[in-house]
């Protein structure tokens, strides 16, 4: 094992500034095509070395600590694949809301994949191998890894890079309701959806043009998400009469964000949007 007593990683949330699906795959998922974003809100993943086993403990007692945790996870893949028993003990100090759509496990277990080597004093994996690992960890998790902006196809693995659309205001508000993600894809109706124009969208955000960006970017999940939480409606028509040149709901939902350029946007618009059970967090791309 290492000399490291302790490493911490920012584990980043990302947004998705368009979303699209493109049916049902044989292996159950869904075929997507996406921009991702991460923002400047992020988790703290600590880790520290142990003899052996996994622990980890949250700061949230809305996030189970077990197997079933993502960063968990991760750990027991990195032991797997090395072939060691070295011990992590983790801690986890959660600032992305959970159960968001804004990929707060995935960005825990991405920064848990980073950093193992690194503490356990082993070779890094190569960018395949670790890509491939994520992939079986959840469709978000290849994402996590890169961060940045970048398209995602496949399930959201099949990651292009695009110029990265940074400093932007961003202003997030998630509703108090939490939705299943299989509920929403369940709900979702191939005949009624209205694919987003994505080489535009793709294009405008290239030429970093939000104006345009606004105008054609959409999520298919919306549809069904609002009939699961109609507050996701009231929330992108309070962001855009605020000024937001984007109003989207994000992943699966319910969160949805609003883009401006304007310095200090979010932070303005946030003192006067709280309702109860809001919960509303200003950052940045």
């Amino acid at each position: 094992m290492g000399d490291l007593t302790e490493m911490t990683v920012a584990a980043p949330a990302k947004i998705n500034l368009s979303l699209d699906v493109r049916g049902r795959r044989p292996d159950g998922y869904h075929e997507l095509d996406t921009v991702f974003q991460s923002l400047a809100l992020h988790d703290t993943v600590i880790l520290r070395p142990a003899r052996t086993g996994i622990e980890v403990v949250c700061d949230s007692r809305e996030i189970p600590c077990g197997p079933q945790n993502l960063a968990y996870r991760a750990a027991a893949v990195g032991q797997k694949i090395y072939g060691v028993d070295h011990g992590v003990h983790i801690i986890l100090q959660k600032r992305i809301p959970v159960g968001a759509g804004m990929g707060g496990g995935s960005a825990d277990a991405a920064a848990v994949l980073q950093a193992l080597p690194t503490l356990w004093g082993l070779p890094a994996l190569p960018e395949e191998r670790l890509h491939a690992l994520a992939r079986e960890l959840g469709a978000d998790v290849p994402f996590c890894l890169l961060g940045g902006t970048a398209r995602g196809r496949g399930i959201g693995d099949l990651l292009e890079p695009l110029p990265p659309l940074t400093g932007l205001e961003v202003l997030l508000v998630k509703p108090a309701v939490c939705l299943s993600t299989a509920e929403v894809y369940a709900r979702l109706d191939p005949a009624r959806i209205v694919h987003p124009e994505m080489g535009a969208i793709v294009e405008a955000i290239c030429r970093r043009d939000l104006l345009t960006l606004g105008r054609l970017a959409g999520n298919v999940l919306e549809a069904p998400a609002r009939e699961m939480a109609p507050e996701i409606e009231e929330i992108k028509a309070a962001l855009r009469a605020a000024g937001a040149a984007v109003a989207l709901m994000t992943g699966s939902g319910p969160t949805v964000f609003g883009l401006a350029e304007e310095p200090g946007w979010a932070l303005r618009v946030a003192e006067g949007l709280h309702k109860p059970g809001w919960t509303v967090i200003a950052t940045k791309t």
